[in-house]
């Protein structure tokens, strides 16, 4: 018995020990995601429903971690077998920011383990022309404000002019942010934007493609857009479904997206 007290006692210890060093140097909330990562997949922590419209405990921060820490690089992803789901967009303020596919289930909308949805150029992960990461278009969703340049992952915030109040009743807050990412090359290092902080943005404004760069999962070489909505309302501007915000599904896989500019 005495052994065994020892055994959790040091077991503590040293996880008290890892929390403490990934708070010093990632933030108290990525390493918190993190621990709830973990926990989850170990069954200490129920799963939250999907109709969970966002929790007070998910954030964006400063780093800017969008990919997730545990996902891997695309070779080593098993593709999921799926039916194309035609796009259909319901009334919603935003629009869709670019054109693709949600191809994989570790990369759609989790209020927990990923904040945004990915939307891949295609299931390859590849760019549009050969032996390029340059994918699809990306336009503004919304009219507003840029906020963050985040260089390292090319990711732009931009916050949005506050929504119309005839959609107070379909929306979670009319008061949000959206966040870009991935809009660069990995390897060259090429800037598929030129936005900056201060700039505004126009509803339906070209500012950049699709990229592969991460710094948070560098080995990940998919081509995509990352979209994330976060609530500003809200202590910790918690993500939102981007579902709400754009008209389309964002848990589905093999759900297409359109931007329906000309």
């Amino acid at each position: 018995m005495k052994k065994i007290l020892t055994i959790l006692l040091v077991g503590f210890v040293s996880l008290l020990s890892v929390i403490v060093v990934s708070s010093v140097f990632f933030g108290t909330e990525r390493s918190m995601d993190s621990i709830r990562f973990l926990s989850s997949r170990l069954g200490l922590l129920s799963q939250p429903k999907r109709n969970i419209d966002y929790l007070s405990y998910t954030s964006d921060n400063s780093e800017g971690s969008i990919l997730g820490d545990f996902d891997i690089k695309i070779d080593h992803l098993k593709q999921d077998v799926y039916q194309a789901i035609e796009f259909q967009k319901k009334p919603s303020p935003f629009l869709v920011p670019t054109e693709g596919i949600a191809a994989h289930k570790n990369f759609l909308y989790d209020p927990v383990r990923h904040g945004g949805i990915d939307i891949w150029t295609n299931q390859e992960g590849k760019g549009v022309s050969r032996g390029s990461s340059k994918g699809y278009p990306v336009y503004s969703a919304c009219s507003g404000v840029v906020i963050r340049v985040y260089q390292p992952n090319e990711e732009i915030e931009v916050e949005c002019n506050r929504i119309d109040e005839s959609f107070s009743e379909d929306v979670p807050s009319l008061h949000v942010k959206v966040l870009y990412a991935h809009m660069g090359d990995a390897v060259t290092k090429e800037r598929y934007h030129k936005l900056s902080v201060g700039q505004r943005l126009t509803k339906g404004q070209l500012i950049g493609w699709q990229g592969n760069v991460s710094s948070i999962v560098p080995v990940n070489r998919v081509t995509h857009l990352h979209f994330g909505v976060y609530d500003l309302t809200r202590s910790g501007r918690p993500t939102v479904d981007p579902e709400y915000y754009i008209g389309v599904p964002t848990t589905i896989v093999g759900q297409i997206f359109k931007t329906e500019i000309e």
